[in-house]
């Protein structure tokens, strides 16, 4: 078990983590702490006279003006995070530093740990970066996604007042308004998420999308599950009060 807390002092508080009975240095300030997947690795972010590092075990990384949550590859050797540092965001991936943008969010790894694919916003426009590439831009993308062996990413997006999936540089049909709870199918070629047609306000009515095949509308859906054959999608629907399981045939 791990935990951040606070010590109070006299004239200043310290922030540190806790893991088991052990308590980690003091800070300025901490973030929740991440977990390699085998557990033997600790890293969080933390803050000191104004600037921001990551620290792992007893470890510091390099100091930027503000450093993001860690996340660890699926094999915990690789750690990656966003930064700022000069008005500008970018990517930090081991020692190596990514190009910079006017904002980014928080990168995911690919299932091997190879790449990381992030959200990025430079002049307004929206894109995807998976490595060092950065994918076209749009008004506004969601979070990235990986195909299960990793060759593949997948994302919301908007453009012109519409919503549509972009996977890989195919994208799919075009809605009126958000979709969301991306998910690949078992081989990474189909994509399930839910999408919304009327407003975000009054008259809308939630679905199912695969690929270009769309499920009867209800007033709310639940996140969409493949069958481990990638033939089925399974979700949770509500109608007024009635609530269902619905199966969609993907072929």
């Amino acid at each position: 078990m791990s935990y951040r807390a606070r010590q109070l002092q006299l004239l200043k508080s310290k922030w540190f983590i806790v893991v088991g009975e052990q308590r980690g240095p003091g800070f300025d300030d901490v973030s929740y702490p991440a977990f390699s997947p085998d557990g033997n690795r600790l890293a969080y972010a933390a803050s000191q006279d104004n600037k921001w590092f990551i620290v792992i075990g007893d470890q510091r990384g390099p100091a930027f003006d503000f450093v993001g949550t860690p996340v660890f590859s699926p094999d915990g050797k690789l750690l990656a995070y966003r930064a700022k540092q000069n008005h500008k965001w970018f990517i930090v991936l081991g020692d190596k530093r990514g190009p910079e943008f006017g904002m980014v969010m928080t990168p995911v790894f690919s299932p091997d740990g190879k790449r990381v694919a992030y959200r990025a916003w430079q002049g307004g426009t929206g894109s995807i970066v998976v490595g060092d590439k950065r994918g076209p831009e749009f008004k506004e993308v969601g979070p990235p996604i990986f195909s299960p062996d990793g060759k593949t990413v997948a994302h919301a997006a908007t453009q012109d007042n519409k919503w549509f999936i972009v996977i890989g540089d195919q994208r799919g049909p075009q809605l009126d308004f958000l979709v969301g709870d991306l998910v690949f199918d078992p081989v990474g070629v189909k994509v399930a998420y839910f999408a919304l047609h009327g407003t975000a306000f009054q008259g809308n009515k939630f679905f199912v999308v695969i690929g270009d095949k769309r499920g009867p509308e209800f007033d709310e859906v639940g996140p969409p599950i493949f069958s481990p054959d990638g033939n089925k999608v399974a979700y949770g629907a509500r109608l007024g009060r009635e609530l269902w399981w619905k199966v969609m045939d993907v072929r």
